[in-house]
């Protein structure tokens, strides 16, 4: 999450991606980034097309919101569950597939 008044938080959220990135931390995760006090225009720092190419580099979904007035906030918390009931099915299939693999190398 980063602020769209403040440059210095997109930078330092884009370097915290890239050393996740790094070590790996992002494999198989589903990452949200998120940019807070959309409601501010006129003091916007950040635009949205360099939050939506930071999130698109990383494979990750890209969101404004504004905590301030509650602006598109249950949209973020549905979309969270949402990644993770994916990841749940995900790792779900995976385990059903895994014994398959296991039998057949016996």
């Amino acid at each position: 999450m980063y602020s769209i008044t403040d440059k210095a938080s997109f930078q330092r959220c884009s370097e915290d991606l890239t050393r996740l990135h790094s070590q790996g931390a992002l494999r198989g995760r589903a990452v949200i980034l998120v940019a807070n006090k959309c409601e501010l225009v006129r003091s916007r720092a950040v635009s949205v097309d360099d939050g939506r190419d930071l999130a698109c580099s990383y494979n990750a979904k890209f969101m404004e919101i504004s905590v301030g007035i509650n602006h598109k906030c249950d949209d973020l918390l549905v979309g969270i569950l949402n990644q993770l009931r994916l990841r749940g099915e995900a790792e779900a299939t995976e385990e059903e597939e895994a014994p398959k693999e296991r039998s057949w190398t016996r």
